[in-house]
């Protein structure tokens, strides 16, 4: 053979060596949609809280299309099109098809050649038959306690379908995805049944379930539950009532999650700051303040600027520090206003919650200032002068603007991060209370 020809032939050998790596580095997805012919099919996976597109394709004049996906992804994704509701598909390194001849029925979607989306289907069924029958056994249970032939069996039969789940479960191959993604989606739906039932039993089962998920795996965070299971598990502790009782569970939460993902930063603060202002809408000061400060003394932690100045607002802007001190336009200090109580205000004219919390500022301002002797400054994060003083042009209170915007002096001492943001202080700048809004405000004042 001439050394030519042992060149090309290496050369061919190598090219398919090539293809072959980049063949193994995807899989792919062949579906059929009659009923959706020349749509878009978009495949969306997850990384924590975010979705990702991952691919995207359309159908041709019978339906059909092809989607690939890349292999190192394991995960839960969202397929879907114009005209049908989104499926949940498992993706696990394998090719597969599926067929959906109505796309208004559910139960009409055929997989072929794919072992995890077979059991995924089948785990909903097995629990969704469980949780029907459990139903009934449980309305049935109080009703024949006098008769404890047909209670013992009702107890009996109770724990069977309550272990019906987990068998299923408990026989998938070791490797599976689908165990992992039941066994999350279980929880997540026990979770918000407990919060509606408000059942005390089943909302301390569910705060040592939590305690014990692994959140260092990445079979979470590529499931598409992460939002449902932090955003469930607030609402859950809600059932408590008392801040205290809320704060200190959801304290240990945190330290959980936090020591889980301590070998992934990143993942860490992510879940950090998501968590955080789900505390901070619900208004939960206390568990906001600790997981601020967790973040802020972790060893290690390399926060970047936007989440050090978020958590930061609860270090050096807690409830009882010395909030800084103010130049006012008209030269004064904040400290140098007569008032028993100053409410700082940041916000802009831009801002859609500051336009609607504004006309609400001014309408109860004069009452609360007469009847509480309060004063309140108004600090700007517009940048154009003129649009800050059309907004605020009517406003009864002081208003400073210097057209910085975030980069004001006051916004950065204060470690403004959002608009619209209010401290409630004394006479002597002691922070009293972080206000949410005008309607808080009132409500505080007239304890």
């Amino acid at each position: 053979m001439s050394i030519y020809k042992k060149i090309g032939l290496m050369g061919g050998m190598l090219l398919m060596g090539m293809l072959a790596t980049v063949q193994a580095q995807v899989q792919t997805l062949k579906g059929c949609f009659p009923q959706l012919r020349g749509s878009d099919i978009t495949l969306s996976g997850y990384d924590g809280f975010r979705e990702k597109e991952l691919s995207k394709a359309q159908c041709d004049s019978t339906g059909r299309f092809t989607l690939s996906y890349p292999a190192s992804y394991t995960g839960a994704a969202m397929l879907q099109a114009k005209g049908a509701q989104g499926v949940v598909v498992l993706l696990n390194r394998e090719n597969f098809g599926l067929q959906w001849d109505n796309v208004q029925d559910l139960n009409s979607l055929k997989f072929t050649g794919s072992p995890e989306n077979e059991a995924f289907a089948k785990g909903i069924a097995v629990n969704g038959e469980a949780e029907q029958k459990l139903a009934g056994l449980r309305y049935l249970l109080p009703k024949y306690e006098e008769k404890s032939k047909q209670q013992q069996w009702l107890v009996k039969e109770t724990g069977v379908q309550e272990k019906q789940f987990q068998g299923f479960i408990d026989k998938l191959p070791s490797g599976s995805y689908a165990s992992k993604y039941l066994t999350i989606r279980k929880f997540v739906a026990d979770m918000y049944a407990a919060s509606t039932r408000k059942d005390t039993t089943g909302l301390a089962r569910i705060e040592v379930g939590f305690a014990k998920l692994d959140f260092a795996d990445e079979a979470l965070w590529q499931s598409g539950l992460a939002v449902d299971l932090f955003t469930g598990f607030y609402q859950l502790l809600e059932g408590y009532g008392d801040e205290a009782t809320i704060s200190a569970k959801a304290n240990r939460a945190t330290d959980a999650w936090v020591k889980a993902l301590t070998t992934n930063l990143p993942r860490q603060q992510e879940v950090a700051e998501y968590c955080f202002k789900q505390l901070e809408k619900k208004d939960l000061t206390q568990a906001s303040e600790y997981l601020a400060k967790v973040m802020l003394n972790q060893s290690g932690c390399q926060l970047d600027e936007k989440r050090t100045e978020l958590f930061e607002q609860y270090r050096k802007m807690a409830e009882g520090n010395t909030a800084p001190d103010i130049t006012l336009p008209d030269g004064r200090k904040l400290s140098e206003l007569s008032g028993k109580y100053k409410l700082v205000v940041f916000g802009a004219s831009w801002c859609p919650d500051c336009q609607k919390d504004y006309p609400s500022l001014v309408g109860s301002y004069k009452r609360i200032k007469e009847k509480y002797d309060m004063e309140c400054v108004y600090v700007s994060l517009d940048t154009d002068k003129k649009a800050c003083d059309d907004f605020y042009k009517e406003a009864p209170f002081m208003v400073s603007c210097d057209t910085k915007g975030w980069n004001g002096s006051t916004v950065k001492d204060y470690c403004v991060v959002a608009t619209p943001t209010m401290y409630l202080q004394d006479k002597k700048l002691q922070i009293i209370k972080r206000i949410v809004n005008p309607q808080q405000l009132e409500a505080f004042m007239g304890k």
